[in-house]
């Protein structure tokens, strides 16, 4: 979560496209913006494109980079200000009406707290912001990983990969203490509300029941997840493993008997 300026939010970009396009001076991932770009340029042409979250949003570099042009400086707080505020505008139904009562905006980033760099760097830019870390149990974690991307097909190195993230989580809440909000999985699913509270305490930001329900503007949206994906609603059934085992091998299910019981000892020094 990052502090977001009100001041520097723009009305919804008016430009059209420009002959030569340049995306903007910030780099992001570099083969999710190509795949962007080449396979949707007919949709990108008419400015709009439709994903299971209902939003629609122009992805246009000209303008992008117009905005974050007009907006930094030197600092870089306020390059990453520009930054958030182009990618907002890109929205077509971002609803700016209570944008000026807004404390936090909310960002995800994979991986971001298994480097020292990205912790301090992050806290350096963003003094007052809170870093969230939910932490999900090895069994449900690579089921789900191996669901997502044939990246996670060799289970040792991803489970290796799910251990370092869980150390660095507790890691870090004992040297930033209340700047870092660890959550059980389990407990955002099953007892989303009690958890939801928990979060908006440790932020100094009032509980709204929208907060129970996948939203975008405070309308609902579908959830996001490796499996099936719900509509307006916390679907329980993400914890069940029983109908996902044969997505394991024999060595896989050996191979997570240490994770576990490792794992039972991990949270016991969080809770």
């Amino acid at each position: 979560m990052v502090n977001y300026p009100s001041e520097l939010i723009l009305t919804k970009p008016k430009w059209n496209w420009g002959e030569n396009l340049i995306f903007s001076t910030i780099k992001i991932n570099d083969s999710l913006r190509t795949n962007i770009f080449n396979t949707n340029y007919e949709k990108l042409s008419e400015g709009k494109i439709s994903t299971k979250t209902k939003n629609e949003f122009v992805f246009n570099p000209f303008i992008e980079k117009k905005i974050f042009k007009s907006l930094k400086t030197g600092d870089l707080r306020s390059k990453f200000n520009a930054y958030f505020t182009a990618f907002f505008n890109a929205f077509l139904n971002y609803d700016l009406s209570n944008i000026h009562n807004s404390k936090y905006i909310c960002a995800f980033l994979p991986r971001f707290i298994m480097f020292d760099k990205n912790i301090n760097l992050f806290f350096s830019i963003y003094p007052n912001g809170k870093l969230l870390s939910i932490i999900r149990d090895p069994k449900s974690w690579l089921l789900s990983a191996k669901k997502h991307s044939n990246e996670y097909r060799d289970s040792l190195l991803a489970l290796e990969l799910w251990k370092k993230s869980c150390e660095n989580s507790l890691n870090y809440k004992k040297k930033y203490s209340e700047k870092i909000i660890l959550i059980k999985f389990d407990d955002l699913i099953s007892n989303t509300e009690s958890t939801m509270r928990k979060i908006c305490l440790e932020a100094n930001i009032n509980f709204e029941a929208n907060l129970l329900s996948p939203t975008f503007n405070g309308n609902v949206i579908n959830s996001d997840s490796s499996f099936e994906s719900s509509f307006g609603k916390v679907d329980k059934k993400v914890l069940a493993t029983k109908d996902k085992m044969h997505l394991l091998s024999k060595n896989d299910i050996k191979l997570l008997e240490s994770y576990e019981n490792w794992y039972k000892d991990f949270i016991s020094k969080v809770y």
